[in-house]
């Protein structure tokens, strides 16, 4: 409370981060498909941009963050000390500082959806960006007053209960798999 009796609501810095690229993205596709309906959803600018180091997606990000003079952390990926996991610490260091996910999906692999799936049950708000640039928003079931207003432009998924995929384990035939699939 303020000395008028009023109270004095700040709002919850919007720090946006980046994860998965997209190497053929153009300048008008992400601004018509991806920036404005996010920023539209989110009903501000963000504070602060993190981002990775590589992708096209990001020096995109990266330009606009400087056009609209928003602070950016860009993370590196250093495979040279960590190796195969350099990627993975990359990532969680840009899920654990950023407040809100613009994740792109993956054309051969489901991770960033799964890991999309798991912030957004944790209490993050993520923008999935599907390979053909169709936008969803994924939010936590229980609080969905930590979600920002509905917006008609982003389709708004819940975390449900996965609909069993089928494994690529299941398709496979041979003695190591089925070990695999009894554990």
């Amino acid at each position: 409370m303020d000395e008028f009796g009023e109270e004095v609501f700040t709002p919850k810095p919007i720090l946006l981060g980046i994860l998965g690229n997209r190497s053929d993205v153009t300048y008008d596709i992400f601004h018509e498909k991806i920036l404005n309906p996010v920023l539209g959803t989110l009903g501000r600018m963000p504070e602060r941009l993190i981002l990775p180091s590589e992708a096209a997606s990001s020096a995109l990000f990266n330009n606009w963050g400087k056009k609209m003079r928003l602070a950016s952390i860009t993370y590196e990926t250093d495979w040279f000390r960590l190796g195969k996991k350099a990627g993975i610490v990359r990532d969680n260091r840009i899920v654990s500082e950023s407040t809100h996910l613009i994740v792109f999906l993956g054309k051969r692999s489901e991770h960033y959806l799964k890991k999309a799936e798991q912030l957004a049950k944790k209490g993050k708000i993520v923008f999935t960006v599907s390979n053909n640039y169709e936008i969803e928003m994924l939010t936590l079931c229980e609080q969905p007053a930590l979600s920002p207003s509905p917006s008609p432009q982003i389709p708004q998924k819940s975390c449900e209960p996965p609909v069993a995929r089928e494994s690529k384990l299941n398709k496979r035939k041979g003695p190591g798999c089925q070990q695999l699939l009894r554990q």
